[in-house]
């Protein structure tokens, strides 16, 4: 007799499920794989969104790290939200071709002509060859708000100096006039694209879901949508016996439960 549970990260059978249940998780998962690719890279994503946020809280508190320090730190946080930007583009583009969308393919290919995503892709090329050339930082504090400002420079002058570019890169760097932009800017502008981007494509997975998907998904998983510890949920198993104690596992399904908790509270 052949049973099927959730299991924790341990292998234990946290909830028993129905047959059909399984089956139709078993469908689900193998539709799944292209737009965990764009879903797991939007969260590296806003992990180094938060490494920016916390550092430049604690730069804006310690006096102490000197501006070349504070050049360094930066080089490296925004470098790594710079790359995983692109492949977050990169991911997008490989799911919209996958499921064949003409509209998500225009769509975000206008999201590629805008003037951040296109500094994004400059800087994803330039620094996978050089540092990252921050040239000047702006820091300003309001004393009556509690409030500092910072703003961080890069000199676009040795970018154009970069002969690794492509032709559509070298046309769009050398119609910039300044000789310095603000990365600070920047990356506001292009992190508020990739979120919609990002939102964009989950909204169209999750219509392209069958409702009895969506309605299993959630009658799977809503009572652990409020556990902070993720790994509670790690996999749906087959399982062979009739007493508890003598179950043989055969197979198991995994689930990337933060995945599908972000699909289930996104309804």
């Amino acid at each position: 007799m052949k049973r099927y549970f959730i299991v924790n990260d341990c292998r234990d059978l946290i909830k028993e499920i129905t047959k059909e249940q399984y089956n139709n998780y078993e469908i689900f998962n193998k539709k799944v794989e292209e737009y965990s690719n764009v879903f797991d890279c939007f969260i590296n994503l806003k992990r180094s969104e938060a490494a920016i946020k916390n550092y430049l809280k604690e730069i804006s508190k310690n006096e102490q790290k000197t501006v070349y320090e504070i050049y360094s730190d930066c080089k490296f946080i925004f470098l790594i939200n710079i790359m995983f930007g692109r492949i977050l583009i990169d991911n997008i583009k490989a799911y919209c071709k996958k499921i064949i969308s003409k509209e998500l393919i225009k769509y975000i290919y206008k999201v590629e002509k805008k003037d951040e995503i296109r500094m994004l892709k400059v800087l994803r090329n330039f620094g996978q060859h050089y540092a990252l050339p921050f040239s000047n930082l702006k820091i300003e504090k309001d004393e009556t708000n509690d409030m500092t400002t910072i703003d961080l420079l890069i000199n676009l002058k040795i970018i154009k100096n970069n002969s690794n570019f492509s032709r559509a890169d070298k046309n769009y760097v050398y119609k910039l006039k300044e000789d310095e932009i603000s990365i600070s800017t920047y990356y506001k502008m292009w992190m508020t694209c990739l979120n919609e981007a990002f939102i964009k494509i989950r909204n169209d997975f999750s219509d392209r879901n069958d409702k009895l998907i969506n309605s299993l998904l959630s009658n799977l998983f809503s009572e652990y949508l409020n556990i902070e510890d993720e790994n509670l949920v790690h996999g749906i198993t087959e399982i062979e016996g009739d007493s508890i104690n003598f179950l043989i596992s055969l197979d198991m399904i995994p689930i990337n439960f933060p995945l599908i908790k972000n699909l289930i509270k996104n309804e």
